[in-house]
């Protein structure tokens, strides 16, 4: 079997040409082209062909004619180790043999330059070393290392920290102008007397730092500060004495003071949920909501309102509270409830007067703290303009902007609330606070009158108002012709605004409406009550 490949038939041409150039070469050459011997034919019968693309031929030679080599069958897992022939049988070589054979040899012949000797240098440079060399003695001279003479240093205070109103207090630390110990581990000097005294005496561990600084760190009952609402006293007695005998001529002493509860957080601000929402407060140390509770004061059209502290499932109803409530420190809020609605459309002001209690304490708030809000009026359209335009000729394309005055409430917001007239192929909504954005595929030259009806604002929780009672207020927005004409059959997306990077689409009812949402603003800022 052999591959049909034409280099292969190329070869035993070239091989049949060079054996008709030996014979003529040797007195037998062809005269004529009828003269040409007839005893070698080459018959290739191609046979049946068979897949991969081999065919069977027959090849016949004359004797003397034969190529180098030879063709067979090709065998399966054929080993060539096992097709060599036997090698011969050979007898080693004698030295003296060799030693024969190589006297056969011509003697070498050799030619000027062939032989030179290695020249090496006479000196080898060591390599070289950076820096500069320094001759110093050795061993080098003994220096006694003395410590400094303060036999004629009276001993005095160079530093101490804290001092007067400080917001934190984490450590005290005082600094001698000498040392005050000898240089040993810490384990050995937490057992002596430390010469410093803080009044009121508080859980810690007091450390020297080298020889001259002590600190003292607060410690214990989970807290790494000294605690809050407190005034303190540090004194160091006169007569302390240092370790080379020197001792303080007359006592130091300086006082600091950490604040008393500072109101940090609060909830509602700016603008209310509701007319009866959940209060909450946070503070910058422990307290005691009851005891805070009493010096707080909610006012709202010049009447005071009663207020108790809120029942866990009051909490547990406010999505805002509970999660401030969670993120807040242990014992450092409260919320709490009025015993009644506020009014409507009014300022409503929280105080935390003069007095204001801690637990970590004994000082008081010298000033009120107070915050103020507004609680939610009659759901009403305040504002509507173009996206991008200055509202009195719209661009074909451009969103639509309707602001309240209340959040809108996502969650029972219903594109088939709002009237668009002559209604556009396509319209998408975008809810966020207490604006709902309108993209639509509106055209040039058309007049669109948008009408939202009753129960836009509807509110989320039951019993916190109403919404619209009818149709707030209907607009009209004209389209001028212009380059921004869309396609008929333009599908706008929800409108994206900055910063709102968690839109989502959600379907809801209404033909060709669609609705995006930013869970973190409904989250934030729920419906109110109209």
């Amino acid at each position: 079997m052999i591959r049909r490949s034409p280099l292969l038939i190329l070869f035993l041409l070239l091989t049949l040409a060079a054996l008709s150039c030996t014979r003529s070469g040797s007195g037998g050459g062809l005269n004529a082209v009828g003269d040409a011997p007839s005893a070698t034919d080459v018959e290739i019968e191609p046979s049946q062909y068979e897949a991969d693309e081999y065919i069977e031929a027959e090849w016949q030679f004359e004797d003397s004619l034969s190529p180098p080599f030879a063709l067979s069958e090709g065998q399966p897992d054929w080993d060539g180790g096992e097709a060599r022939p036997p090698l011969a049988q050979t007898t080693p070589l004698t030295p003296e043999q060799l030693q024969a054979l190589l006297d056969r040899l011509p003697p070498v012949q050799e030619q000027e330059g062939d032989v030179e000797q290695v020249r090496l240098p006479d000196q080898i440079l060591p390599p070289p070393r950076p820096g500069v060399e320094v001759e110093l003695p050795f061993p080098s001279p003994q220096v006694s290392s003395l410590p400094d003479d303060f036999a004629d240093t009276p001993l005095a205070v160079l530093r101490f920290s804290p001092e007067g109103d400080v917001p934190l207090a984490p450590q005290l630390s005082v600094t001698f102008n000498q040392p005050m110990v000898p240089l040993t581990s810490h384990r050995e000097l937490a057992h002596g007397d430390v010469p410093v005294r803080l009044s009121p005496e508080l859980p810690g561990r007091w450390r020297w730092v080298g020889a001259r600084t002590l600190f003292f760190e607060a410690g214990g009952a989970g807290r790494d500060r000294m605690p809050m609402a407190t005034g303190y006293t540090v004194e160091i007695p006169a007569g302390t004495e240092s370790a080379s005998g020197q001792k303080l001529a007359e006592p130091v002493s300086w006082t600091f003071r950490t604040p008393p509860p500072t109101l940090q957080s609060a909830h509602p601000t700016s603008r209310s949920l509701g007319v009866a929402p959940v209060f909450f407060a946070s503070f910058d140390q422990r307290i005691d909501p009851a005891a805070v509770l009493e010096h707080a004061q909610l006012t709202a059209r010049a009447f005071s309102y009663a207020l108790r502290l809120a029942s866990a499932d009051e909490i547990a109803a406010d999505a805002r509270v509970q999660r401030l409530a969670a993120e807040a420190p242990p014992d450092r809020w409260l919320a709490f409830v009025a015993a009644e609605p506020l009014p409507r459309d009014a300022t409503a002001t929280v105080t935390f007067g003069a007095g204001t209690p801690s637990l970590e304490g004994p000082l008081v708030s010298a000033h009120p703290q107070s915050y103020s809000f507004q609680t939610p009026g009659p759901f009403a359209l305040r504002q509507h303009s173009c996206g991008w335009s200055d509202g009195a000729r719209c661009q074909p394309g451009e969103p639509w902007l309707l602001r309240f005055n209340n959040p809108v409430d996502f969650e029972t917001f219903d594109p088939a609330l709002i009237s668009v007239e002559p209604q556009p192929a396509a319209v998408s909504y975008d809810v966020y606070d207490n604006e709902i954005w309108i993209q639509a595929n509106t055209r040039g030259n058309t007049t669109y009158r948008v009408t939202p009806g009753r129960g836009t604002g509807r509110p989320l929780r039951p019993g916190a108002g109403r919404g619209a009672a009818g149709a707030v207020r209907g607009w009209a927005g004209g389209g001028r012709p212009g380059r921004q004409g869309r396609r008929p059959d333009y599908n706008p997306g929800p409108l994206r605004r900055t910063g709102l990077s968690d839109l989502h689409r959600q379907p809801q009812r209404g033909q060709g409406a669609r609705l995006s949402r930013c869970p973190g603003a409904v989250r934030r800022l729920s419906p109110v009550a109209a």
